[in-house]
């Protein structure tokens, strides 16, 4: 049951992107066009939010599908997956280099792609 409180940050097997917030009683979720990742490449992935807009980015580009989230994200007690729907099973079948999280800044599609410049 993938079904739990939190969040979710996924690829799916249809080749879109997933973020859904599941609570008691209810599920938003939003998602990116098809075929938005390019197997064997290094790619930029940027999720932002302002209220209950969510946006997905791929380098820089909005590629954003769908939002549909009804409320303004809410403190949630729930676990956060990056790269799978649950803790049993729909993993990601590739690599993640590093994840960063900004409170009460939205960075902007150029600001991304300065992060994915960047050499460590």
């Amino acid at each position: 049951n993938w079904h739990t409180n939190g969040f979710n940050w996924y690829y799916w097997t249809n080749r879109k992107m997933y973020f859904v917030m599941e609570r008691p009683g209810a599920t938003d979720s939003a998602n990116s066009i098809a075929d938005v990742v390019t197997t064997n490449t290094w790619q930029v992935l940027g999720l932002t939010r302002s209220g209950n807009d969510v946006r997905f980015y791929l380098n820089g580009i909005d590629v954003t599908d769908w939002s549909g989230f009804a409320v303004d994200m809410v403190p949630n007690p729930g676990n956060l997956f990056i790269g799978t729907h649950s803790a049993a099973s729909g993993f990601l079948p590739g690599y993640i280099d590093f994840v960063l999280f900004f409170r009460d800044i939205a960075l902007s599609p150029t600001q991304m792609v300065g992060w994915a410049e960047r050499t460590l």
